[in-house]
């Protein structure tokens, strides 16, 4: 082969390794209830329980649909003072889910909540009845008292 040919196919190899370096995209991507990942070492949160500083991100496994149900993962989070770094905690009970449509007042089926590891939760279940704009009301309750709320929009 050719001197020129080997400085070629080189210089290609080399361009192709310097473009591979650049930063990962997947570093600032969004997740489906619009809470950013920035880095791996900072978490730019849109839904807090703020009496307890923990960020919720969520997504949904399975959409429900207007005869099926779905099912949401979501997490909870505090960020480390020391480092900057998300840690994953639990919250202090398992959180709720209530489903509530404004424009009607009235809720849905209950929501089946589980803590399935460490801050880490799978809500079941989730049937909204009837088309229109609803509310996804992540809750921390104390008995039947709600302490701390966030609240998703929703349109089926």
């Amino acid at each position: 082969m050719g001197r020129s040919f080997i400085n070629t196919v080189l210089a290609i190899t080399f361009s192709f390794a310097s473009v591979s370096c650049a930063d990962p995209h997947y570093l600032n991507s969004q997740n489906e209830s619009g809470g950013r990942i920035q880095g791996f070492n900072s978490l730019n949160c849109d839904l807090i329980f703020s009496s307890q500083k923990l960020c919720i991100v969520w997504t949904w496994e399975k959409q429900p649909t207007e005869n099926e149900t779905g099912s949401i993962w979501f997490r909870t989070y505090q960020i480390d003072d020391r480092d900057g770094f998300p840690q994953l905690v639990d919250s202090p009970s398992v959180p709720f889910i209530k489903l509530w449509m404004p424009s009607m007042g009235h809720g849905s089926s209950p929501v089946q909540v589980e803590n399935v590891g460490t801050g880490t939760y799978k809500a079941s279940g989730v049937y909204f009845s009837m088309p229109g704009k609803w509310q996804i009301k992540f809750q921390i309750k104390s008995g039947s008292t709600v302490i701390d709320e966030v609240i998703v929009d929703y349109t089926l």
